[in-house]
């Protein structure tokens, strides 16, 4: 999806006074921010290393010469395709060792507590109080992986999960979303905090020590999973919690142009009929992914039956085919949503795109019923249920955004074409990584016969535009998780020793080896 960046000269933050999620209104106060630290592990922000001594053999087109690698293989990243940038964070959370070491070294009497006031105060240096951990924010040209811009060091947390890192479409353009949840340390008469976390920077900042255009501490009870927070071009969802009655609480949401947040409340719950067994037969609308174009919701808990609608522009039983009213969403983009549809538990599915603004069938793909990794992570088909407490899949775009790839579909979102290589009963599926500008796609063949086959090499395909044959690699190559539109790869490379538990970051340019041609 192309976006058109732009810089913003005000700068705000925004805090949100320590109140339940469930709240009638989480008020917005002023904020301070932190000091000073860094630490070469964790923030190379130094030019990037060279990464032609790095032992992979990359999938054709690609040059592993005048490849460069990153520093850390535990950082969170995405790139920001149109505009040429790789943005990364350390994505490892602090020990309470450098935690005590950041308050030892902040300056005292810095940090305080939010001011009870019910409106978000801009700071013009929101890097100046309180202790910091360290990771900054690197923004680098994806071509050399030359430093284009850095963060000033973000709010130090202890008992930190992994930081997840997105860039997000908005209507001023591209920016970078960070969300680490973690715990604010106790200093000085303060108490520790629970949190959410969340920075938002502008794609094209330049320079060092550049300040969130946007901050927020969403205040939690406990400490949330991957699963409990979704990023989307929306803002940033905290979803609600399970209650005592089985149903889902209000969650909130943050707006990162505004750095507003607000409650999520729950939609509107439905009786059914037939319970399956269950003790309920009440379900209920509870959101789950902020789409540009309203909230994703989808009815909790997951069943068969179960309807979505995005916002208020259409919901699911308006758009089902009459013969498979049942779907389950697989996968979202910012244009687009995959759903399988099926009439009963054991029917087949028919997937059908659908553009996510209108809810317009886009194209069509019959897929066998099941596909997974060895481990069983991920499941596609009529034994999925994606839920509301995560997508089944994300859905990966060309940098044009014309195409799309999910699980073992790819889609010719212009075109209306989709195609589906999932496993059956002869054949090795693919689950597809990213998809080029041309239409090439990218993916790792399913073995469904991996335990005994223990010590075989991943083996990958391409397949090409408008998606007939697959071409399989030898043993080995290594396909891209990303590809701007300059057509750069970004690939994750096992290292000798701790194979696929820590994985090196390598970037490389097109080269002058043509990919291989379609048969």
């Amino acid at each position: 999806m192309k976006t058109t960046p732009s810089r913003f000269v005000r700068t705000m933050r925004a805090c949100v006074k320590p109140v339940g999620i469930g709240a009638a209104m989480l008020m917005l106060s002023g904020c301070f921010a932190q000091g000073s630290s860094k630490g070469p592990a964790k923030n190379p922000t130094s030019s990037a290393s060279a990464g032609k001594d790095v032992q992979a053999t990359l999938a054709p087109g690609f040059d592993n010469a005048k490849a460069w690698r990153a520093e850390e293989g535990d950082r969170a990243y995405d790139i920001a395709a149109a505009a040429g940038l790789f943005v990364d964070v350390y994505a490892l959370g602090e020990t309470e060792k450098e935690a005590i070491k950041a308050k030892e070294t902040s300056t005292p009497g810095a940090s305080r507590s939010p001011s009870k006031t019910s409106s978000a105060e801009p700071s013009s240096s929101p890097s100046a109080g309180d202790p910091a951990n360290g990771s900054v924010v690197v923004g680098r040209s994806i071509t050399d992986g030359s430093v284009v811009w850095t963060s000033a060091p973000l709010k130090g947390l202890t008992d930190q999960k992994r930081a997840r890192l997105r860039v997000i479409d908005t209507p001023r353009g591209a920016h970078v979303v960070v969300v680490r949840v973690g715990i604010i340390p106790a200093l000085g008469m303060d108490r520790l905090q629970r949190r959410v976390v969340v920075d938002v920077f502008p794609v094209v900042s330049a320079g060092s020590d550049v300040v969130p255009m946007t901050h927020a501490e969403i205040p939690v009870e406990e400490l949330l999973d991957d699963e409990d927070v979704a990023i989307g071009d929306g803002g940033v969802l905290v979803k609600g919690r399970v209650d005592g009655r089985g149903g889902i609480g209000p969650g909130a949401l943050f707006e990162p142009l505004t750095g507003q947040v607000t409650p999520a409340p729950p939609g509107v719950a439905r009786e059914i009929t037939d319970c399956g067994g269950s003790n309920t037969c009440r379900l209920q609308y509870v959101a789950t992914l902020p789409t540009a174009f309203g909230m994703l919701a989808i009815e909790f808990p997951e069943r068969l039956e179960n309807r979505f609608a995005v916002g208020d522009r259409w919901a699911s039983e308006k758009v089902a085919p009459k013969d498979k009213p049942n779907g389950t969403v697989m996968a979202v983009s910012p244009t687009a949503i995959v759903v399988a549809w099926r009439a009963g538990k054991d029917d087949p599915p028919l997937y059908l795109v659908h553009d996510l603004a209108t809810g317009a069938v886009i194209a069509t793909a019959d897929c066998p019923p099941a596909a997974k990794t060895d481990s069983g992570a991920l499941r596609w088909g009529a034994e999925d249920t994606s839920g509301t407490r995560g997508i089944a899949e994300v859905a990966h775009t060309s940098p044009n955004g014309r195409y799309l790839v999910a699980g073992p579909l790819v889609v010719d979102l212009s075109g209306g074409v989709a195609k589906c290589r999932g496993i059956d009963s002869t054949t090795r599926g693919v689950l597809f990584t990213t998809v080029d500008n041309k239409g090439t796609a990218y993916g790792n063949l399913i073995d469904p016969d991996a335990r005994t086959n223990n010590g075989r090499q991943q083996e990958s395909v391409v397949v090409h535009s408008p998606f007939v044959q697959n071409e399989a690699l030898p043993p080995g190559n290594l396909v891209p998780e990303a590809v701007s539109a300059t057509g750069v790869g970004v690939f994750h490379v096992p290292t000798p020793t701790s194979g696929d538990k820590r994985r090196l970051i390598l970037v490389a340019p097109p080269g002058s080896v043509a990919p291989p041609s379609a048969k």
